[in-house]
């Protein structure tokens, strides 16, 4: 083996802080993204008890400021290197994973929201420009990233895995985001919104379902995903879960926007249609469920190695949780928000092992590592 073959294979923890920058990857960002929806099912439990508002507003702001230094850390990357965005963009997994920056962005603006904007005057706008920020960042994610899926990548039905999901799915969280700052912001701004949140749901939601079709037929014809990746088994749970959300949530808001106008009874039939549609979803999501606690459950006597897709058992669940909530809501149930409350327990276990893991690979400098630079690596 060569020297340089030998540099390409070290952690970049026992690099210089130039080197860590370099290999700061887009699948950071997942950390965002299950850090701040576990802070949302926080200050949204069902049941609700003393100190627990105020452990969600620690864990919001922790998240706050650690999506503002990983994306410091992003654009010095891209400033530092600009070759990497080419690398990055043409590689069949890391750009797969640019939608979790929007999607990471979307969970500090639904705390913003829901927190936020009612105890001060700001907190509505910052609310505005947050989701007005992640709706630039989804349409990128959703138009480029497929477009180099399409024209520049090599994929294979036997290697495809749940990733896949990942440059479509801020379309529907997004979509579900605008829902919910829909129903709190002002009507001139919240129409606007609301128009766009439907449309942007509607390319999210559709794509994502083929998409999951798709994978489907590759379990049936190829079996598991290797061990590698096979926690992404739970990402369908994330267009399913945030699609049962969005709905209700748009279906809301357009009961306070639209009523009767343009259509009688537009209003009313958005919100009917919308839950309806989401209880569908939510049927589709807990089939899914079972399918990917199985396949872990099978590989789990493998040694599945760390890494982080491990941060895929946080989003997904996450959001198919705040849907099991907000269903639960919507019809008074407590079969529904007991179970909501349990599965935020199971989240709450999940998060604190998996950010274990992390914290020790940063330190160890194993995390650090990106596969988009190997060939460059190798050729120097």
């Amino acid at each position: 083996m060569s020297d340089s073959a030998t540099v390409a294979e070290k952690p970049a923890g026992k690099r210089v802080p130039k080197e860590i920058i370099r290999h700061f990857t887009p699948s950071w960002f997942s950390v965002n993204m299950g850090t701040g929806i576990l802070s949302i099912l926080l200050y949204t439990f069902p049941f609700q008890f003393y100190g627990l508002p105020t452990i969600a507003l620690v864990l919001y702001i922790s998240n706050a400021v650690i999506f503002s230094i990983f994306f410091i850390i992003t654009c010095l990357r891209y400033i530092m290197f600009p070759s990497i965005f080419q690398l990055m963009m043409k590689h069949s997994a890391q750009s797969l994973f640019i939608g979790t920056l929007p999607m990471g962005l979307t969970t500090i603006t639904n705390f913003t929201i829901l927190a936020i904007s009612g105890k001060y005057e700001w907190g509505m706008n910052l609310a505005f420009v947050l989701w007005c920020i992640q709706f630039v960042f989804t349409m990128f994610s959703c138009i480029a990233v497929p477009f180099y899926i399409i024209v520049h990548h090599n994929h294979q039905l036997e290697s495809m895995n749940g990733t896949w999901l990942l440059p479509i799915v801020p379309a529907v969280v997004t979509g579900a985001s605008g829902g919910l700052l829909a129903n709190h912001i002002d009507e001139h701004r919240g129409f606007i919104v609301l128009i766009i949140s439907y449309i942007t749901m509607g390319m999210g939601l559709c794509l994502a379902l083929s998409i999951i079709s798709i994978y489907f037929y590759r379990l049936a014809v190829h079996n598991l995903p290797p061990k590698e990746v096979i926690i992404s088994s739970f990402l369908p749970l994330g267009p399913l879960g945030q699609g049962a959300f969005g709905m209700i949530q748009l279906g809301s808001a357009s009961q306070r926007l639209l009523g009767d106008k343009y259509i009688m009874g537009l209003g009313n039939t958005a919100y009917g249609v919308g839950f309806l549609a989401s209880l569908i979803l939510w049927g589709y999501g807990v089939w899914y469920l079972c399918v990917a606690v199985f396949s872990v459950g099978i590989t789990v006597k493998q040694r599945i190695p760390f890494n982080m897709g491990w941060w895929g058992l946080t989003f997904p669940l996450g959001v198919f949780t705040s849907a099991t909530v907000a269903i639960g809501g919507v019809l008074d149930s407590m079969f529904f928000l007991v179970l909501g409350a349990i599965l935020t327990c199971i989240l709450v276990v999940i998060w604190l092992s998996v950010m274990a893991k992390t914290l020790q690979g940063v330190f160890s400098g194993e995390m650090f590592y990106a596969p988009c630079l190997t060939p460059v690596v190798l050729n120097t």
